[in-house]
């Protein structure tokens, strides 16, 4: 299932329509872009040929099972031995789920499969899992600011994301369009519209100049 884009968003995946299929609102799965760069975005939206990927998946059980034993058959070969309990299936998932191949389902299964539709829906949807969405989600307050549990002194400020630990006070004067986020020992200052794109970047940096400490 896709949503039609509001915004170039590099912290979503995408997905490329293609052929209608004469049902409505379906059509055939033209390609999948996970996170793309923003000038890559930028084209998608205006393009109006990709939608959102939600990471909603519909599939009846048997031609999932199919799938799974033609395209990735390392995953079943071992779980389905004859005689396994449901309790025995679980433990041995515990067991070795590591084991596993690291593989979205899109790259793994549906890039890979034939007879992939995608649906254009129109209901609400936002991953939370970027600044830019929870940003939206939230309640406004003056001059379309978001403060969220924390201690704030904004002073010619609009259109902030902020974020600050129980005891410590922000105090900010001019700032527009940022998120300013502090957790444990690092605090981040960045502009909002290109968050996704830019803490991924900075990540790699942290991690790359100072290990695993900051992260």
């Amino acid at each position: 299932m896709g949503v039609t884009p509001t915004r170039p968003e590099p912290g979503y995946g995408y997905i490329q329509m293609g052929d209608a299929t004469g049902k409505e609102n379906l059509y055939e799965v033209k390609s999948f872009t996970e996170k793309p760069e923003r000038d890559f975005a930028r084209m998608f939206v205006s393009s109006g040929e990709f939608l959102w990927n939600t990471g909603i998946f519909v599939s009846n059980v048997r031609n999932l099972v199919n799938s799974l034993y033609r395209i990735l058959p390392a995953v079943l070969r071992q779980i389905d031995k004859e005689g396994l309990d449901i309790e025995e299936e679980r433990d041995y998932i515990y067991e070795s789920f590591s084991k596993f191949p690291n593989l979205s389902i899109e790259t793994g299964l549906l890039e890979k499969s034939e007879n992939v539709y995608v649906m254009k829906c129109s209901f609400g949807w936002a991953d939370l899992g970027t600044w830019h969405s929870i940003y939206e989600s939230m309640q406004k307050g003056e001059d379309d600011n978001v403060i969220i549990d924390s201690e704030a002194l904004l002073e010619d400020c609009r259109d902030n994301i902020i974020k600050m630990p129980r005891g410590h006070l922000a105090v900010i004067n001019g700032l527009e369009g940022y998120i300013v986020v502090e957790s444990g020992d690092v605090l981040l200052i960045c502009k909002k519209s290109d968050s996704s794109a830019l803490i991924r970047k900075y990540v790699n940096e942290v991690r790359l100049k100072y290990g695993e400490e900051y992260i």
